[in-house]
């Protein structure tokens, strides 16, 4: 999880997405899909999925950034994608209740608030909901 975050601050990710993929990597986890061999490989794919998902239009430059971050040839991502999408119950959406926690966890590992980091209209617009 420590490697999500470091990607995120490294490549100005969205920290919504590292939220999301953060949810899917413990899903996996709690499906025992996840092992000491494949953990980056999942985490990756988690990513990129959560990128897919999230921010569909930096999706291209996702790839080239989780490539070169974690070592992993963008073929191996490919192949392992569909599988982790299957784990997944071929469910990517996440309720805000999910994701949330992860979100504000992310956050205070980089001392900043809500409020801090969407800005005034968007933290009055989430909080108005």
């Amino acid at each position: 999880k420590r490697e999500l975050l470091s990607f995120a601050q490294e490549q100005d990710c969205e920290l919504s997405t590292v939220a999301l993929a953060h949810v899917y990597f413990e899903k996996l986890v709690l499906r025992n899909v996840v092992n000491k061999i494949n953990r980056k490989l999942m985490a990756a794919v988690s990513l990129v999925l959560a990128a897919k998902w999230n921010e569909p239009k930096v999706t291209a430059t996702i790839f080239q950034m989780v490539e070169k971050h974690y070592a992993i040839p963008r073929a191996v991502i490919f192949r392992s994608e569909f599988s982790v999408y299957v784990e997944l119950s071929f469910r990517l959406q996440l309720l805000p209740s999910e994701v949330y926690p992860h979100f504000v966890r992310l956050l205070q590992a980089l001392e900043r608030t809500p409020h801090e980091y969407l800005g005034e209209a968007q933290y009055q617009a989430y909080y108005a909901e």
